[in-house]
This record gives C-alpha cells, structure tokens and sequence, in this order.
C-alpha cells in the first residue's frame, strides 16, 4: 500500500494509516472467484442523523451523491498519490469525525459476477481476508432499496480490530439496470451509531448521472 499522506494533526497515526492500506486494498475485480457469503442480520439502511446536502460527483461524472455538511471531497487525499489500486471514482468523508467512503462502479455486461448476491460476497470476502485486520467481526448482510434510485442493495457490518484500534467497516453493494457499485466505509467503532446513519444516507442518495 502507498505511504500515508500528510493529514491534519486531529486524526490518529493509526487511522492515518489505515487509510492509505484500505485506500490501495484489492476488491473487487471480474476476475476473482465468488466467495461464500456473509450471513446473519445486519442493521437495514436507514436515514441520516443530518441532512446530507454537499452534492459529490464521480470523478468520471457517471454517478453522484450527497454527504453531509461537515464532508469533504477527499479525491487525492486518501492515498499519497491521489491514485488508488482500484480507482475509485469517489473519495469522501470528514478528518474531524474520522469517518471516510471510497466508491466505485463496474459494468454488468463485462463482469464474471452474475448477481448482487455475487458481487456483495466478492467485496465482503476481499476485506475480511485483509491481513492487515484481526478479530473480524461479521454483523451479517441486510437487503434494502435505495430511497432515491430504487436499485436494489446489500449491507454488510463488519467490525475490526488494526492497530489496537476497533473500527466498523461498512460494506455496501447496489445493482442498478447495467452497473454494480461498491461503497466501503470505515469509522472508529465508538462513533459506529452516527457514522453509519450517515453512510445509509449518502448509500442512499446515489444517482446515476450517465
């Protein structure tokens, strides 16, 4: 993974740290083999605590969405070079709340996976098996529909342990007619309640733009 870039003094080494792993972390790609799924009942996506007003567009200008107020648009700034393993079209989140989303989208037609089922698993097995990550807590996988685009969506908690730190890893996959997207989101676990009302509602406020 790429060395950590240069963050405000408010973030921890260890969350610094953790970006820049999870900034170049490999998920996931035609190519890789179906994994089993993760089950159990994880928490459906809900409503944000606050509104998310800041409008976030793709790098590619295909997809968009709203964060809250107190986000940024952190393109380049999870990773020292403004360039990810997978290239991820949207880089977001708040330094202060150490809160962060990293987003991407592939094509149904060119991809090996052929359900939502598929490419929730492929995602949810590609962290779980990060070597960087120890005690891994799976929450389990829920089934929603996003509020504003209607596409169909899985939710998936996992909880963390890296660097002495606990953190809540959220994983999402949507399937829209033609595209998958993947939203992965990490917090610290004691901000778990807030941070995750805020990635459902940025999750849920995706729209396809082209």
């Amino acid at each position: 993974a790429p060395s950590p870039a240069s963050y405000t003094s408010s973030v921890s080494d260890s969350m610094t740290s953790l970006m820049s792993e999870l900034s170049g972390v490999s998920i996931p790609t035609t190519s890789q083999t179906t994994e089993a799924a993760a089950s159990g009942s994880a928490p459906a996506a809900g409503t944000s605590s606050g509104a998310n007003t800041v409008k976030i567009d793709s790098t590619d200008g295909t997809y968009e969405i709203l964060v809250p107020s107190a986000w940024s648009d952190l393109k380049g700034q999870l990773d020292s070079t403004g360039e990810t393993e997978q290239n991820y079209t949207i880089e977001a989140g708040s330094l202060d709340e150490q809160s962060f989303l990293i987003s991407n989208r592939e094509s149904k037609k060119n991809s090996s996976l052929v359900s939502l089922t598929d490419y929730s698993d492929t995602l949810v097995s590609a962290i779980s098996k990060s070597s960087d990550f120890s005690n891994i807590r799976n929450g389990g996988t829920s089934d929603f529909t996003l509020k504003t685009s209607g596409f169909t969506a899985k939710k998936t908690l996992l909880t963390v342990s890296y660097q002495n730190q606990d953190l809540a890893y959220y994983i999402y996959a949507v399937e829209s007619g033609n595209y998958y997207y993947q939203f992965c989101c990490w917090t610290a676990a004691t901000n778990e309640g807030a941070a995750g009302d805020n990635f459902d509602a940025a999750v849920n406020s995706l729209t396809e733009l082209g």
